[in-house]
């Protein structure tokens, strides 16, 4: 196994959003909601959103498996990590978030991505 590094390519285009304001509520943790994410992250890109294939969720974090199409791209099925700032999604970059990974062992004690969707997010069998 080895930490998951398909955001790489994406985490370069944007990894900012905006922040929501107090008065805002929560972002949903929901496919639709995450797939206007991605796209939006993707408008000036020549990344496409093929599919969203599958959206985990674990408190303000999110693993969504997408098919992304473009140049350099094999058109797989991949996981991206998105974390819930009050409104917003905000796309996270894997070796920021997993933690310090060592193959064989389970969730590292300084990943942020909740147990719940670790392996989902940070880790490629």
């Amino acid at each position: 196994m080895k930490l998951a590094l398909a955001g790489v390519a994406i985490a370069t285009l944007v990894l900012a959003g905006c922040s929501g304001t107090s008065a805002q509520p929560d972002a949903s943790c929901d496919s639709d909601t995450l797939r206007s994410t991605f796209e939006m992250i993707l408008h000036d890109s020549e990344i496409t959103l093929a599919s969203v294939d599958s959206v985990e969720c674990s408190g303000n974090w999110a693993v969504v498996k997408a098919t992304l199409t473009g140049e350099g791209l094999s058109g797989a099925s991949e996981p991206s990590i998105f974390e819930r700032v009050g409104a917003d999604w905000v796309l996270k970059a894997p070796e920021n978030v997993c933690g310090t990974f060592t193959p064989g062992d389970g969730r590292p004690n300084d990943a942020a991505v909740p147990e719940a969707i670790w392996e989902a997010g940070c880790v490629i069998a």
